[in-house]
């Protein structure tokens, strides 16, 4: 249907021309989030339409620049795609290599590669973390919501901001002893957390999750493909029940 609208506006002569552009993908957070898009040459569009890639990938775009058209969100050229193709990747965030991290006393500290304090966190009795501590998971006993009650709350966590957060559900319930159900990732971009529900896939980067509800042994690799494993007649973990990937 969008393909032959668009074929009725240019037969108008009201859309301009069709024409590939290829640049940067950027999401802007204000008027609710949308996306734009960065040449080479710092020419800016405005997107008006679907995107399924992620912020920093290198995209190339086709579709019609509409002519006489404004935006309130006054970013550059409003733009109409009509596809988009990824051809490379955002590339990954830096990292401190030498930063170190340790929990004592239950206080997670991250230390910056020249020893100063980069930040702390209280009432951690489990944490998954990067060499660098810049990414990790924390299984924390607050109330996140700033009251009394105190339960176990988990969340994933960016050089002290907080990216996924999961307090309704009983994340930090031990399965056996001394094991929590959390996994990061060496790189710190894909991880999971599991319940008694199921287990909730992480993409750092994208900010994306992907849920799967039910039981089974959790894996995901660097290259985000992601699996759940049951028993085969109750004896390994040999059985495939779910996997998939971020793109």
């Amino acid at each position: 249907m969008k393909t032959i609208l668009l074929g009725f506006f240019l037969a108008l002569g009201a859309w301009g021309s069709l024409l590939a552009i290829e640049g940067i993908l950027r999401r802007e957070g204000i008027e609710g989030g949308f996306w734009t898009l960065v040449e080479d040459d710092g020419k800016l569009y405005d997107i008006h339409g679907e995107v399924k890639f992620a912020d920093g990938d290198r995209v190339r775009i086709e579709g019609i620049a509409p002519q006489g058209l404004a935006c309130m969100h006054m970013k550059g050229t409003i733009f109409v795609p009509t596809s988009i193709e990824r051809v490379e990747a955002a590339a990954a965030p830096p990292t401190q290599s030498t930063a170190t991290w340790k929990i004592s006393k239950k206080i997670f500290t991250v230390y910056g590669a020249d020893g100063k304090l980069l930040w702390q966190a209280g009432d951690v009795i489990h944490a998954r973390a990067t060499a660098d501590g810049r990414t990790c998971i924390l299984v924390r006993r607050i109330d996140p919501k700033g009251g009394k009650k105190r339960r176990n709350y988990t969340a994933v966590y960016q050089d002290g901001n907080v990216i996924f957060e999961f307090f309704e559900s009983p994340l930090a319930t031990k399965f056996e002893q001394d094991e929590y159900p959390i996994f990061l990732g060496p790189s710190g971009r894909f991880g999971w957390i599991q319940d008694r529900k199921g287990t909730i896939f992480f993409d750092t980067w994208t900010k994306k999750q992907h849920n799967y509800t039910g039981g089974g042994h959790a894996e995901i690799n660097e290259s985000g493909i992601f699996k759940v494993w049951g028993m085969m007649f109750g004896k390994s973990y040999t059985m495939l029940k779910h996997e998939g990937k971020f793109e």
